[in-house]
This record gives C-alpha cells, sequence and structure tokens, in this order.
C-alpha cells in the first residue's frame, strides 16, 4: 500500500508538471506524440473530421540525400511542423532528422529543403550494428517556440540546439547520452530536455536522461533520489522495470 501511494503520487506530480505548459497551436506538431504527454491528439484541430478526410490528396513529395539501411528501421525521424518568423514574415517548416544526423527544415508549402546541416560523427561504435542497436540517430527532437529552437540527439551522444530559421547554432553541443546509444524521441518540459535510453546499445544501460537546470523543476527528480523506487512491470524495455538512482539517472 505504501508503495503504491508513492506511485499515485509521483504520476500526479508529474502531471502537474506537464501540464503547466501551454501546447502548440493548431497547425503546429512540436514534439513527437504532439504533446508532452504524447497522445498524440491535437484537440484543436477543426479542419479535418471523418466526412472529409477521404478528400486528402498529395501536394508534394521530397526526396532526402540520406540513405536507407537493412538494419536502420527509420531512416528519417517522425516530422515536426512548426510555423517560422522568417524574414519574409511567417512560414509552415517541416523539420525531420536523418539516420545519418542530418537535420532537415522543409517548407511546408512547396516540399523545398530549406536548410540542412549534417553532423558526422568520427567515433567508432563499440559493437556491430543490428536492427535492435543500429549506432544511428533514431530520437525525434523537439521544437522550443518560445526561443525559436529546434533540440536534436546525434548518434555521438550530443545535444544540440539549432535555430529554426536558418539552423544555425543556438547553443554549444552539449554531452547527452552514450555515443551510439539508443535514446528515444526528446521531450520539452520546463526548459528541461528528456530522452529515456534503453537495450544497452553503445554499451549503456538504461536511464533516462534531463539536459536543463534540473534543480528548478518540478521536484520529482530530487524528493526520490535518496533510495531507489521500482516501478512498472516486468517487462523489459525503455517503459519497463525502472528504478531512479541517487544520481537520477533512471534503470532498468
Amino acid at each position: 500500500m505504501i508503495l503504491q501511494a508513492k506511485i499515485v503520487r509521483f504520476a500526479l506530480e508529474l502531471a502537474l508538471c506537464l501540464t503547466s505548459v501551454s501546447a502548440a497551436s493548431p497547425s503546429e506538431w512540436l514534439t513527437w506524440g504532439y504533446d508532452q504527454e504524447r497522445t498524440d491528439w491535437n484537440q484543436a484541430e477543426t479542419t479535418l473530421a471523418p466526412g472529409n478526410v477521404a478528400q486528402l490528396e498529395l501536394k508534394w513529395k521530397a526526396q532526402l540525400p540520406t540513405q536507407s539501411s537493412e538494419v536502420v528501421l527509420s531512416t528519417l525521424t517522425a516530422p515536426l511542423v512548426a510555423t517560422v518568423n522568417t524574414p519574409q514574415g511567417p512560414r509552415s517548416r517541416v523539420f525531420v532528422v536523418g539516420s545519418d544526423n542530418t537535420v532537415y527544415s522543409i517548407d511546408a508549402e512547396t516540399g523545398k529543403v530549406t536548410w540542412q546541416r549534417r553532423f558526422p560523427n568520427t567515433l567508432t561504435p563499440k559493437q556491430a550494428a543490428t536492427w535492435l542497436c543500429s549506432n544511428t540517430q533514431n530520437a525525434t527532437p523537439v521544437i522550443d517556440k518560445a526561443s525559436g529552437t529546434i533540440y536534436v540527439s546525434t548518434s555521438d551522444g550530443r545535444l544540440r540546439g539549432l535555430n529554426l530559421v536558418d539552423g544555425e547554432d543556438r547553443m554549444p553541443p552539449a554531452d547527452f547520452t552514450t555515443p551510439f546509444a539508443r535514446n528515444w524521441s526528446l521531450n520539452l518540459v520546463d526548459g528541461i530536455i528528456y530522452s529515456s535510453t534503453a537495450r544497452g546499445c553503445g554499451g549503456s544501460m538504461a536511464h533516462l536522461t534531463a539536459e536543463g537546470p534540473v534543480e528548478a523543476h518540478c521536484r520529482i527528480f530530487h524528493q526520490h533520489r535518496k533510495a531507489s523506487r521500482r516501478l512498472g512491470t516486468r517487462r523489459h524495455g525503455a517503459w519497463s522495470e525502472r528504478y531512479l538512482r541517487p544520481d537520477r539517472r533512471w534503470t532498468e
């Protein structure tokens, strides 16, 4: 009963923390799953409906230079959509990241690539690539509209912040996770970037990484740090049996 009560309290605090941040506008998709809770539901969408969804048609398609591979299940990340204030005025842009660490900004009206940046990984992986551990980038980035920044996790373990308008650096690259790790789509909550890592890729234990002013965040990571807490089921993976270690890293 005590453990259940603590889990419920943790869930409530997390919910309060997540709902304290405003959602994207109806025409934007700033993070994987639309919002911080990963609901995949844009409740502000009023144009699409069961009666007209069959009328959708292809407007454009773009061929990007990132090459596919047999062991890379996702050559490109899930797309994000944001309105960008360009010198020509507001423009809608689609953002994807290739498995080769290339970030693409695409005009949502024409399909033309407006800018792209590649971040070659010169490190040597510890293990051969497989479909479970492809040694490539696969985390969908996240967009901070307030600062006009897209945050990207690359396969060298670095976190990068780029200007939405032109792709220029908004911050120095920061050590974020283990190189060649299998970390998942980034989440942005109150100025903190989160990503979970699993599968042991790159020799890394499963854990949750947070980058930013953690001490100013919702206290979720502080009040339980003195002892590990067991959460979830006995299934293996990024969402299964987890513990919070004293150094504030989730593990399994």
